[in-house]
């Protein structure tokens, strides 16, 4: 049985307009980016840049929209379940805005290793794994917050609480064993990088219209139907938004630049 909003330590509708906010602030700084790259020098090779600034801006658009459904809904069960949307949906705009920023440093140099460019070139990829797993774990920590909201203590003893139980562990693993294997291989084959990157953008942005899919089937459920509602609505609406993330999320890990540079030569 689902909780009043009065027995819910966090209630999502009053944060809903701050995040809203916060995150239709985040799509303009990444619009602005995203003209300053395109307006630069035309010599720079910047499609990966651009690719994954769209897809960033498309997902912080999106999240915006979906705040303010979890700001105006009288619903406090239902907005739960839009707020896994939401989260889900910050975390791969955020994921593919500091993707996109490691191909900005990778396309704007050249340097060797041992240069100090290099080393930011490096510690902006490095960076951007650590997001991609700090998102993974946040967004199985909020499903779980939302669950516990919806149906109490109940739910590690239901499918969705065991898919969230094995949900970062599996999800962590497979981002490592492909970004290495990415790593392992790129010497043979160097054309991957770019489908690599081309299946990260259109994943991701595939994964947003699902998530507002998702959003506006949730949001058009009457209000009656969220007193009782059926073990299967309180389980896809929490765990279909963060496994509709993770997909994309790891393509934009295994797409980061991996390029071999050459030693510095001795003059």
């Amino acid at each position: 049985m689902w909780l009043p909003c009065a027995n819910v330590d966090w209630i999502p509708t009053t944060s809903g307009p701050v995040r809203s906010s916060f995150a239709a602030v985040l799509a303009g700084f990444v619009f602005a980016c995203l003209v300053t790259v395109i307006t630069r020098d035309r010599r720079r090779n910047d499609t990966g840049t651009i690719r994954l600034f769209v897809a960033a801006f498309l997902c912080l658009v999106a999240d915006s929209y979906v705040g303010t459904l979890v700001a105006s809904d009288p619903m406090c069960q239902r907005a739960l379940a839009e707020s896994s949307v939401f989260n889900s949906l910050l975390s791969l705009g955020t994921v593919a805005i500091f993707s996109g920023l490691a191909w900005l440093v990778s396309s704007s140099t050249t340097a060797p290793r041992g240069d100090p460019f290099y080393d930011v070139e490096q510690f902006i990829v490095r960076l951007t794994y650590a997001v991609a797993v700090v998102a993974i774990i946040l967004l199985e920590a909020s499903s779980r917050g939302h669950l516990l909201g919806a149906v109490g203590d109940q739910f590690p003893d239901t499918w969705y609480g065991w898919t969230l139980n094995l949900y970062a562990p599996v999800v962590v693993v497979l981002l490592v064993g492909l970004r290495l294997a990415v790593l392992r291989g790129r010497r043979k084959d160097l054309v991957r990088g770019e489908t690599r990157l081309r299946i990260a953008a259109v994943s991701t942005c595939v994964a947003v219209v699902l998530e507002i899919l998702l959003a506006t089937a949730l949001d058009d459920i009457p209000r009656d139907s969220w007193f009782g509602p059926a073990t299967w609505t309180i389980g896809v609406s929490t765990v279909a938004p963060p496994l509709l993330a993770a997909g994309p999320i790891i393509a934009m890990v295994c797409a980061l630049p991996a390029r071999i540079r050459p030693e510095p030569s001795n003059p």
